[in-house]
């Protein structure tokens, strides 16, 4: 997932930036935005009063917020950019200021069960309508145990964007029983109203980024498990 570093990330859903110590990255796009902060140390640069970053860091952006990400450390730094299609200029709200950052890793987490299809499965809702007050991106992180799984399921209405931060035993597994390997650093993308489940064969606990594109909460994605 390389992006060309300083263009806009706006253009696909998902991209991954690497930013050297003293250089600055940053877009400005019609659609809603979250930089996760994947490794490394910075400060978001854009406003009057430098914001600073690190390791585990998210931040909001709502249509049209510019943002500046400048390496602040001595190596390297690794960002998500989340983007969500931009809505037509009629419709764009006004301006608002960014949510964040904020560390998912100091949020609450939630068993969601196995009533709804998680097995083993503990996540954390970062950025959604309810706090950063978005319109169209759910993000959250899930932490799959050993043998944990979250059950063939669909989104009828928001398309899904996966990370695997960590863990080597992640496989996609999807409608008709086909499965395939989603080792540590790689992503995938599933379409809105597709079936998919994520299950976690390792010895270890799996560490995964997710985010709806097209719905900023579960009560609006459209979830359906299959076969219920």
């Amino acid at each position: 997932m390389d992006l060309a570093v300083g263009s806009t990330a706006a253009a696909v859903p998902l991209s991954e930036l690497e930013v050297a110590p003293g250089e600055v990255v940053g877009d400005q796009s019609a659609g809603e935005r979250v930089i996760f902060v994947l490794e490394g140390t910075g400060a978001e640069t854009s406003g009057p009063i430098p914001l600073p970053f690190s390791a585990s860091a998210v931040l909001f952006l709502p249509p049209r917020a510019p943002y500046e990400f400048l390496n602040i450390g001595a190596t390297p730094a690794r960002l998500l950019v989340v983007a969500a299609p931009a809505a037509p200029a009629a419709e764009i709200p006004p301006s608002r200021p960014p949510f964040g950052p904020v560390s998912w890793r100091e949020l609450p987490s939630v068993e969601l069960g196995a009533g709804l299809g998680f097995v083993g499965v503990r996540s954390t809702l970062a950025v959604g309508a309810d706090g950063a007050g978005s319109e169209s991106i759910l993000l959250g992180v899930s932490r799959f145990a050993p043998g944990g799984r979250h059950d063939i399921h669909r989104h009828r209405a928001a398309a899904e964007v996966m990370y695997v931060l960590d863990g080597d035993g992640c496989r996609l597994i999807g409608e008709g029983g086909w499965a395939r390997p989603l080792g540590q650093g790689e992503s995938t993308f599933i379409p809105r109203d597709e079936w998919h489940g994520l299950a976690n064969s390792g010895e270890s606990t799996a560490t995964v980024a997710f985010a709806y594109l097209g719905a900023a909460s579960t009560a609006s994605d459209g979830y359906e498990l299959y076969g219920r």
